[in-house]
Order: C-alpha cells, then sequence, then structure tokens
C-alpha cells in the first residue's frame, strides 16, 4: 500500500500513546462519521503516557489533520470532538482491514530493514 500517509511505513513504529491514539481515531472514523469525542481522545493519550501527553497530542493534533468541533453543530447539548480527515483515516482503516492492529514484524525503520 503506498499513498498519502504510507501507513505501512510507520504504524508499527508509534510510540505507544500514539499508537493507542491512532486505533481510537481509526475505530471512530467513517463510513459515517469522521470523529472521535473530545474526552475519549484526551482519554487514550493520558492513559497511554506517563506524564504530561500535552505537546506530544498537540503535535499528533497537528500532524493528522484532527480538527476541534462540536457535535450535532449548533446545538447547546452537542459534544466537544475532533473531526478526522477522511482522506487520511479511510487510508489507515484501509491498512488495519488488511493487516489488523497489532504489528508482529519490528518496526523496519528501527532496525533499518527494507
Amino acid at each position: 500500500m503506498s499513498g498519502f500517509t504510507n501507513v505501512e511505513k510507520w504504524y508499527c513504529c508509534l510510540n505507544p500513546a500514539e499508537f493507542a491514539a491512532t486505533q481510537v481515531c481509526a475505530a471512530n472514523a467513517g463510513p459515517i462519521t469522521y470523529f472521535v469525542a473530545k474526552v475519549l481522545f484526551d482519554a487514550t493519550f493520558l492513559l497511554a503516557f506517563e506524564g504530561s501527553s500535552t505537546p506530544r497530542k498537540t503535535v499528533y493534533i497537528e500532524n493528522w489533520g484532527l480538527t476541534l468541533g462540536s457535535f450535532p453543530p449548533d446545538d447547546p447539548e452537542a459534544i466537544e470532538v475532533y473531526f478526522l480527515n477522511p482522506v487520511i483515516w479511510d487510508e489507515i482503516n484501509g491498512y488495519l482491514d488488511v493487516h489488523g492492529t497489532s504489528c508482529d514484524d519490528e518496526c523496519k525503520i528501527r532496525t533499518f530493514t527494507g
């Protein structure tokens, strides 16, 4: 698989917090809705990372096109959500549909293998 995100090259190399966040976002991406509840995303990052996860979470949000908003829009009882870019998350889910969420192989970037 190759394309916008090159999932096969980095997925198994993610650190635990980013790995968990990716799985949570992917599970909430499509086919009808593309958002994850902010409280769920924040809790996932907090549980998977010791210490302050704020800088890494901010980088993750920026890199993967998460946009803070609310759902349903214009509803006084709406919940805060991160909207997920379908282009990115459809490709990630395509990879996960074929390969699953676990990583049996070593990270090729860390082991310097092709």
